[in-house]
């Protein structure tokens, strides 16, 4: 009698697994108006492609959860080669490598290209995320070069000066030493939700800089910070993101009080957070020297950024992201009033950094779009 049992609950598996296979979504391409952007995302076999959301995952939220268990679960540390540099305030900004980068004529005449990484919002190179882009790129013949966050990852914090999303000053550094490391290589740059939002705001407010930058890809990224910040403060999303996320912020704070308490920061203030905004009005305000909240996230959302960018620029982004639901995401309208060489790529599912498939439950199924992305943008 069991067997039967057993029959009838694998034919059920089966048959879940092919009605959810079923829900194929091809993506939905938008471009500003520009001849280079439009150009280059015309060579793409990725905008015809179709993605099959892992059927296990029939929501953005369970992807995004699920995603990260799953990877956490797989995950194996990479072996990195760090460099630390001079940071622009006198702190100290660190680089984790993919490979030895010690300064030789060897390696400044390599012309393999190179792509920054860029972390979310608590994640570091050893996020499992950004070890699954550095092993697939670096399995393509890329060099990578992970953006440690001060105070992340064994790194310090010397000055107060930690990161935030509109802090662009230390991959400003970052992207003039790979120059210096790599002169004959092409320079890419990939973010990660607030990841995402430091590339952007780099790339929009540094325009010397920006143009030693090839291309970037902003994955799950942001685009407005008040509406985030107002998805996030109540339901299932308060209890389950919010609050996670919250307290990784506040611990990161006790494990750097002695730095933190100069910008005038008291424990007990950190105590009491339990929301990303009251991370953001407590401390980043004052990193960033802003006299609100407000007027922090009008500087860091990428939406009211858009003209500014005149590095070609894919974003990539899931319908049901629960960080950046659609309706935070730029219009059609806006898009096409903006000249900027901006793409934006969107999905259906996909989650939160998600992009789980059926075929695995750990990569990402972005990781080749953002190769091709850089493949015809170093070509044109």
């Amino acid at each position: 009698m069991i067997w039967v049992y057993v029959s009838v609950v694998a034919l059920s598996c089966v048959s879940l697994k092919y009605l959810f296979s079923l829900r194929s979504c091809y993506p939905v391409l938008s471009t500003c108006d520009n001849r280079q952007i439009q150009d280059i995302l015309r060579k793409c076999c990725f905008v015809e492609e179709p993605y099959q959301p892992a059927f296990w995952c029939p929501s953005g939220r369970l992807m995004t959860i699920a995603s990260t268990f799953m990877r956490h679960w797989h995950h194996k540390r990479f072996q990195y080669f760090r460099q630390t540099l001079p940071a622009t305030d006198g702190g100290e900004v660190c680089v984790d490598w993919s490979e030895d980068m010690e300064l030789s004529n060897e390696s400044r005449e390599d012309q393999r290209p190179v792509v920054i990484l860029l972390s979310g919002i608590t994640g570091s190179s050893q996020a499992p995320y950004t070890v699954n882009m550095v092993r697939y790129l670096e399995k393509h013949g890329w060099t990578c070069a992970c953006y440690v966050y001060r105070g992340m990852e064994g790194s310090k914090i010397t000055t107060g000066l930690s990161y935030y999303a509109s802090f662009t000053d230390d991959l400003c550094v970052i992207i003039d030493h790979v120059e210096e490391m790599r002169p004959q290589s092409p320079i890419f740059v990939v973010g990660v939700s607030l990841g995402a939002a430091i590339t952007f705001n780099t790339l929009s407010k540094c325009p010397d800089v920006s143009k030693k930058v090839k291309a970037a890809v902003c994955l799950s990224m942001p685009w407005d910070f008040f509406k985030t910040s107002e998805q996030l403060a109540s339901g299932f999303d308060y209890w389950i993101f919010n609050r996670a996320i919250a307290r990784n912020l506040r611990n990161f704070a006790f494990q750097h009080q002695e730095q933190i308490a100069k910008l005038g920061v008291s424990l007990e203030s950190i105590r009491t957070i339990t929301r990303i905004r009251e991370f953001d009005e407590t401390v980043v305000i004052k990193m960033g020297g802003y006299s609100s909240v407000e007027e922090y996230y009008s500087d860091a959302s990428p939406l009211l950024q858009l003209d500014r960018i005149s590095t070609p620029l894919l974003a990539i982004n899931a319908d049901d992201d629960p960080f950046c639901f659609v309706q935070a995401m730029p219009s059609e309208d806006q898009m096409k009033g903006c000249s900027a060489p901006i793409g934006l790529l969107r999905f259906a599912s996909g989650g939160h950094v998600g992009f789980l498939t059926n075929h695995s439950p750990v990569n990402l199924f972005t990781n080749h779009i953002i190769q091709e992305f850089f493949e015809q943008s170093n070509t044109c």
